[in-house]
Formats: C-alpha cells, structure tokens, sequence
C-alpha cells in the first residue's frame, strides 16, 4: 500500500484505471428520461348542477371525439349515444363545439355540465364557470 502523496507514475496509472474500470461505468449518471409532452393534453375541471365538486377530466387528444370518450367514460355512457356537443361563453354565447375550439381549450377550464334528449341522443351543453 502505498503512504506518500508522490504523484503516481504512467504505469500505476494504468493498473488502478484497470482496476478501476467497472467503477467509471458504474458511477456515471444515468441517462435523464425525456419529459413526456403534455402539451397535447387537457385538463378540465367539470361538475353537474346536481354535483357539489368538480372533477378533473383529461383529454389525453384534444379533439371533439377526445371530449365525447372522456365524458362518455365519466358519466358512464356510450360515445355513440352522445349527439351534440354545446359550450356556452361566460358571455351567453351558444357555440356547436368542434376539433379546433377543443384544441384551443386552456388547461385547468372550469364548466357546468347540463345534459339533455334530442332525437334519442344526449346532447350536452358545457357552460363556463
């Protein structure tokens, strides 16, 4: 074992990095995971006049055909039974919902879900908070 703190000469050099070979590769740090892109998703916060609390629904796509799978999934209905979708503004607006007013959403958008029948169908009317 060596004491003295003489700089080591190339050959020990050599012998500790082969000793020490397994330990560089080990130590180094592990590859970060890339970050999953959420920007394709949104998060809504929903609740029926009838309901106390909102509950958080996500789009994992958001398109017209994402939000009627992710109602369909929380009030336990079939998509197919889902007629029109309707958004009604703060402002009165009454607004027939398609892919790009689903895409513009912002996360965290609160809403009152009314529902109603219309040709055998259930036709639902988000109406901001």
């Amino acid at each position: 074992m060596r004491v003295s703190a003489a700089p080591l000469d190339e050959s020990e050099r050599g012998t500790l990095k082969r000793l020490y070979q397994d330990r560089e590769r080990s130590c180094s740090p592990q590859s970060k995971l890339p970050k999953q892109d959420d920007s394709h998703r949104v998060l809504l916060y929903i609740r029926t006049s009838a309901e106390q609390v909102f509950d958080a629904l996500l789009l994992s796509t958001p398109t017209l055909g994402g939000l009627r799978e992710a109602l369909s999934q929380k009030y336990g209905m079939q998509a197919d039974t889902i007629g029109k979708i309707f958004k009604k503004c703060k402002r009165g607006i009454f607004i027939n919902m398609d892919d790009t007013i689903v895409e513009h959403y912002t996360n965290q958008s609160a809403f009152l879900v009314e529902m109603s029948e219309a040709a055998g169908l259930v036709q639902l009317t988000l109406v901001e908070v």
